[in-house]
């Protein structure tokens, strides 16, 4: 259980030099524009480590992710819960520009020198990466798995819920594409 008091499902992303609480502002507005979420809590993320107090702060949007427990109860629940994050997710890639965002599922999301020292590489599941200020190996990690450009970036997904075509594959497949993107994320932080 979360301190939320559920589990917690949503999205993270990391928008380099912005620390500001204009950002928090703009998020919410986004959150509010497209609707469709029940109850979201927008929030600042806590450095994990002091080199993170280097980094911008990364901000998530968390929202009751029990749908999205496997196996699933209700897959249409979880289907539309993942379709409303996924759309969330692009939205906020488009108007902020972060230099990634994810899905998050029960883990806090981690800046750049946080994954330095604590890599966390399920954050990079279901991720929107920005190929302007990313190396395009990015793009190769995912080979195969649901791919599309997204306004100058690249939208990965191995998980079902989280694109229109229900891409799935094996746990183990997807961490091992998520540690190649993870590597570049953190090389560039």
């Amino acid at each position: 259980m979360h301190e939320l008091g559920w589990q917690p499902a949503g999205v993270g992303l990391f928008v380099p030099g912005r620390r500001d609480d204009a950002l928090v502002t703009e998020v919410r507005q986004v959150v509010t524009r497209l609707d469709g979420l029940r109850d979201p809590v927008v929030r600042r993320c806590s450095p994990m480590t002091s080199l993170a107090l280097l980094d911008a702060d990364p901000i998530e949007v968390v929202v009751d992710g029990s749908a999205l427990e496997r196996p699933y109860t209700d897959e249409k629940a979880a289907f539309a819960l993942g379709d409303r994050l996924r759309e969330l997710l692009v939205a906020l890639a488009v108007t902020l520009r972060p230099l990634y965002a994810s899905v998050v599922l029960e883990a806090p999301f981690l800046s750049p020198k946080d994954l330095l020292v604590t890599p966390e590489p399920d954050l990079f599941l279901d991720a929107w990466f920005d190929l302007t200020r990313l190396h395009a190996g990015i793009a190769q990690a995912y080979h195969g798995a649901h791919v599309e450009e997204v306004n100058g970036g690249l939208y990965a997904s191995t998980r079902a819920p989280f694109n229109p075509h229900r891409f799935d594959e094996p746990l183990a497949t997807s961490l091992e594409r998520a540690r190649r993107a993870m590597s570049q994320v953190v090389a560039h932080g």
